[in-house]
Order: structure tokens, then C-alpha cells, then sequence
């Protein structure tokens, strides 16, 4: 965020004591969250083993939950895939979309902590998946179809992806194997 602010083609800046401040408590503690162990640090959330800290820091931990896991528990997330099955699918065919969805989700969350697979609902004929990324959820969707349409499926058979049309920051996508 830039603290400065555009007024009538000047520049204000925010006092210095404003900006003593924020310098003050970015030093004074860093965020820990039990959960999943990771660290605000430097401006980002990152995970503990790939941050450098000091043991003076370490005593200074600040213990909270960081969005993705208040997205967790509060069961608010950015990301979900509706996934219906009119298309009789084997059960091979399923265990290999969810390994893929696992092992996506997997490799993003080892970059960033933030991202990562939430929920898993199952039932016969839909699966719906959250995600505490929106982008995350878009990728999967789209490795989905262009792993499964290109080498599964014969020509009649068809996935479609279509977006919500609602307007907020959550991302639904629907996948409908017919």
C-alpha cells in the first residue's frame, strides 16, 4: 500500500510520525500461526522453514491465524469447483481427477501458505471442492479438462466450465462431464 495520497496534483505524504510508526511495528513482532505454522514476514506469509529468523524474534512470536486458516475454520472460501457427473465415469478415472487436484493443491501450498485445498465434499454424482485461492481453483479446472478431455474421453463426451456470474470475490466454477 502507498501511503501517499493524489490531491489535486500534489502529492501528500502521511507525517513522518505515521511513518515512524509503521517502520517501529514491523520490527516489533512477527505473526505465527499455530496451524499451519507459518510467519507474516517481510510483508507476506511464508512458511517458517523459509524464513531466517532470529531466536530474539522467535521469543517475540505474535500467535494468531493467518486468512487461510480463518477461511478454514470459518468455512468462507475464495475458490470452489462443483463438479457433476451426468457421464458414467469409472472409478479409476475419478481417483485420478482428485489425485490430480491433491497434487496441484499440494505443490502450491509448498510455495505460497496461503494457497491451498480446503474442503473435499463427495457424493455420487458431484464432487465440490474448496479452495482458499480463487486463482487456485482456476487452474485446477482448467488442468482438469485439458488433461482429461484430451485423453479419457471420446468425442461425444464433453467437459464444460462455466463461471458464476455473481459479483464478489469468490470464484465458483462448474464442471459438468456429460
Amino acid at each position: 500500500m502507498n501511503p501517499k495520497k493524489l490531491t489535486k496534483g500534489r502529492i501528500i505524504s502521511p507525517p513522518k510520525s505515521f511513518k515512524a510508526k509503521m517502520k517501529n511495528q514491523e520490527h516489533k513482532s512477527l505473526l505465527f500461526c499455530e496451524k499451519c505454522q507459518s510467519v507474516f514476514y517481510q510483508k507476506s506469509w511464508r512458511h517458517l522453514n523459509q524464513v531466517d529468523i532470529s531466536d530474539a524474534q522467535k521469543q517475540n512470536l505474535k500467535k494468531t491465524n493467518c486468512p487461510a486458516c480463518l477461511m478454514e475454520k470459518t468455512k468462507n472460501y475464495e475458490g470452489e469447483i462443483v463438479m457433476n457427473f451426468f457421464a458414467p465415469l469409472n472409478d479409476q478415472i475419478k481417483q485420478e481427477i482428485k489425485n490430480l487436484i491433491i497434487n496441484i493443491s499440494n505443490k502450491e501450498y509448498e510455495r505460497n501458505p496461503l494457497s491451498r485445498l480446503g474442503e473435499f465434499q463427495e457424493s455420487e454424482n458431484q464432487w465440490k471442492i474448496f479452495f482458499t485461492d480463487n486463482q487456485l481453483a482456476k487452474r485446477i479446472a482448467q488442468k482438469i479438462k485439458k488433461t482429461f478431455l484430451e485423453s479419457i474421453f471420446s468425442q461425444n463426451q464433453k467437459i464444460e466450465i462455466k463461471f458464476a456470474e455473481e459479483k464478489r470475490p469468490k470464484t465458483r466454477i462448474t464442471m459438468t462431464f456429460k
